[in-house]
């Protein structure tokens, strides 16, 4: 099932985001396999404003223990993220 989660940076996110970075990259490795695209999202001024996932995952909660899991979730720099369903339609992505 594919499911796109927003991810909602904390107030303190910038300074977390660099502390927790190598590990939270070591975990993203961990479940490429799940993940279709990812990134950082940024606001005006290229100030950063959460994270986009879209993930295929065998259901929600496999997709929740990957969220709790995630070392951004547990130090803090997400203060808290959205699972929503996806349907990819059309796209230079959708074959």
């Amino acid at each position: 099932m594919i499911f796109a989660v927003r991810m909602y940076d904390s107030p303190d996110a910038p300074r977390l985001r660099k502390q927790h970075l190598a590990v939270h990259l070591a975990y993203v490795d961990t479940i490429m396999a799940h993940i279709l695209v990812a990134g950082a999202l940024t606001a005006r001024g290229d100030s950063p404003a959460g994270s986009l996932g879209v993930m295929d995952m065998p259901d929600q909660a496999a997709l929740e223990a990957v969220m709790q899991a995630d070392p951004y979730w547990r130090n803090g720099v997400w203060e808290r993220y959205e699972i929503l369903p996806f349907n990819p339609v059309v796209g230079a992505w959708v074959a």
